[in-house]
């Protein structure tokens, strides 16, 4: 053999070696992310869906109940209703660019409403349904199943993946269902893919500028709790899974959802938290610790999984959180979400308990005084609250965080005060005033992931799976579908 063909043959074969080489250390490595966010394998299951009521967007005023919905379409629907599924007079069509009107008739049930049709429609029917024409995936065959009505809404959307229609406050995917309770209550419920929401959510409840690690664990935080509030509502036959607002989670539709929202959605698709390998649960989450989480116990009191099997104080604890101070400091937060001081009148506050202590049947003087009744000796958290008044000796004593609710949660931030906290003011000026100044740590309940502290410890390169077990104790992820 000449040594030019063994130099070459050497060279082949050190080529080859590195080649294996790469291709082996680059499916370790993929496999080692896979381990790390607990991806081995996709889940067996099949998206779940969710419903989602809408009923609390409704401007002017958000308590009250619908009378009437405007309905913008943006891509080819159906009109149906549940009701009645297999009757083809009530099956009606509309173009992108309808507006579609549903008012609640006393006597009849609902009246449907569109130049397009260029008259209006009754129907005695207590639901109907604006579905998407062409869906993902698209229709069966079967002649049965080709009904929108009679597919179940949560698992269609357009087969582009675009929002089918809009709202007074936002451009939602997926379908829309309608709900005649009375001639003054309609309830407007939006039926999607879990994951079409899960995208909107993430949204919504952190800033789409987040590093991806952190939006990963967004996405699996509000997962979780939307797959735990799924089964709990179809075990109580509810018409809806969850609320739009911050009684569940905020969701806008599609909102602001980028790039890297829609890479943390589906890079973790189908993943959720459970408890002791098969328990789901509904984990919480605030925007800052500040320093020091709570225990949930102290939000909700025996609070346990979805199957009521394992107490959430042990997932969700008292710790201290390091990463607080740097995140708030790193994004320039820290006058709204580690330290924050706000001035409460009495008046003000006797006008607010007076609203509830009328609800109980009881009455309120004026306030005397305003005190902190516990603290956790651990956090130095606030537990209880004592308020002073003139009619009664005793003070009216209630948790903290029913406090805070009640001053208003963007005024008071969190129930973990400065040590001089309720500070007693007198103003000099003009007729003598008191006021209470209360300056707390944090923005939030303080209970599970802080969402500035993700931020701080996804810049620090840590993982989505880590950041959650700093927060949720006991937890494995695991992917459903």
């Amino acid at each position: 053999m000449s040594l030019d063909l063994l130099n070459r043959l050497v060279r082949a074969v050190v080529l080859v070696g590195l080649v294996v080489f790469f291709a082996y250390s680059l499916v370790l490595g993929l496999l080692e992310d896979d381990r790390r966010m607990g991806r081995l394998e996709k889940g067996g299951g099949q998206d779940p869906g969710v419903r989602v009521l809408l009923l609390n967007r409704v401007p002017p005023d958000p308590s009250r109940f619908y009378e009437k919905v405007d309905v913008t379409i943006l891509e080819p629907v159906d009109v149906v209703t549940p009701n009645i599924p297999d009757d083809p007079q009530y099956r009606l069509t509309l173009r992108a660019g309808a507006i579609l009107r549903v008012q609640a008739d006393t006597n009849a049930g609902l009246m449907l409403g569109s130049k397009e049709w260029g008259k209006d429609y009754t129907w005695p029917v207590s639901a109907i349904r604006i579905q998407p024409q062409r869906t993902d995936p698209p229709a069966p065959v079967a002649p049965a199943d080709i009904n929108p009505a009679r597919r179940d809404p949560t698992l269609f959307e357009a087969q582009d993946h675009e929002p089918v229609f809009t709202l007074a406050t936002g451009r939602y995917r997926g379908s829309l269902d309608i709900m005649y309770h009375s001639a003054k209550d309609v309830a407007v419920i939006n039926c999607l893919p879990m994951e079409a929401y899960i995208e909107g959510v993430v949204a919504v409840e952190m800033s789409p500028s987040y590093p991806l690690e952190a939006l990963k664990a967004q996405a699996i935080a509000s997962r979780s709790y939307a797959y735990a509030h799924q089964i709990l509502a179809r075990q109580a036959h509810q018409e809806f899974d969850l609320s739009d607002t911050a009684d569940d989670q905020e969701y806008r539709g599609k909102g602001d959802a980028n790039g890297v929202v829609r890479s943390a959605v589906f890079e973790t698709r189908g993943v959720v938290m459970l408890v002791d390998k098969t328990n789901p649960f509904a984990p919480l989450f605030c925007a800052s610790s500040g320093g020091y989480t709570e225990s949930v116990d102290s939000i909700l009191p025996g609070a346990r999984d979805v199957f009521g099997r394992v107490p959430l104080g042990r997932v969700m604890t008292a710790h201290p959180d390091h990463f607080c101070k740097l995140g708030a400091e790193g994004l320039g937060y820290e006058s709204s979400h580690w330290s924050y001081t706000t001035i409460i009148k009495p008046a003000d506050l006797q006008r607010a308990l007076a609203k509830v202590m009328e609800a109980q049947g009881k009455h309120i003087g004026w306030i005397r005084n305003l005190r902190v009744g516990k603290r956790d000796p651990r956090s130095n958290r606030v537990e209880t609250v004592l308020i002073d008044h003139t009619v009664d000796r005793e003070p009216i004593e209630m948790s903290a965080n029913s406090f805070r609710m009640l001053v208003g949660p963007f005024q008071l931030r969190s129930t973990l005060w400065s040590a001089d906290s309720p500070k007693r003011i007198e103003s000099t000026e003009g007729k003598r005033i008191t006021t209470y100044q209360i300056t707390s740590q944090g923005f939030g309940h303080g209970v599970g992931m802080s969402q500035i502290s993700a931020w701080e410890m996804a810049n620090e390169k840590y993982l989505a799976e880590d950041i959650l077990k700093t927060f949720y104790q006991d937890i494995q992820l695991t992917p459903k579908w």
